[in-house]
């Protein structure tokens, strides 16, 4: 693997300039993606800029002068990109508006997300520590990030239970959703 605290690109720096190359070729298929989804499905034009700003936040995740894992913006940015702007965006693609069936689901995807970077986190601990990132396991330990982890899956799983309460109306059967859930949920926890 390339990244995530890997040291790949640190033992290899011939690696860099490919990596970078491969990395700007990927932002520019993600624009003409949006592009040709604003043309041809008459998606709004907002969607370019969320994207572009999905590719920005991603950028700047690791690179200069922001570098927002090394300081404690991490997770935030994970968890935004992944549980919020993919989820919407895929949303608008398919139904051409960010509407409540949309937004009802953007809360536990972003717990999701924040599980999935703990997650990524916890074996990274001392390479992150070496290297200067500023994340909340290398904060708080594994112990911390084992408990948030298995407490947000349990969230999801709950939230899911809700739907039909919080949105009256909605058509799809939140319960299963919530049975569904409980499979993760209950890996973690098994993990923890």
């Amino acid at each position: 693997l390339i990244g995530g605290g890997s040291g790949v690109l640190s033992k290899h720096p011939e690696l860099r300039m490919p990596v970078k190359r491969i990395a700007i070729v990927l932002i520019g298929i993600s624009l003409a993606a949006g592009i040709s989804l604003v043309v041809l499905y008459a998606l709004p034009l907002w969607v370019i800029v969320l994207l572009l700003f999905g590719n920005l936040l991603g950028w700047f995740y690791s690179a200069p002068p922001l570098r927002f894992s090394e300081r404690g913006w991490g997770e935030a940015c994970y968890v935004f990109a992944a549980g919020f702007l993919e989820p919407a965006v895929g949303h608008m693609a398919a139904r051409h508006t960010l509407d409540a069936r949309g937004l009802y689901f953007l809360a536990p995807l972003m717990m999701y997300a924040l599980v999935s970077i703990l997650n990524a986190e916890i074996p990274d601990l001392e390479a992150d520590h070496a290297g200067g990132k500023h994340n909340w396991i290398e904060r708080w330990g594994r112990s911390f990030g084992f408990r948030v982890s298995g407490a947000l899956l349990l969230a999801a799983s709950f939230y899911f239970f809700l739907i039909p309460l919080l949105f009256p109306g909605a058509s799809i059967d939140g319960r299963v959703l919530g049975l569904l859930s409980l499979i993760p949920a209950l890996a973690g926890l098994a993990g923890l």
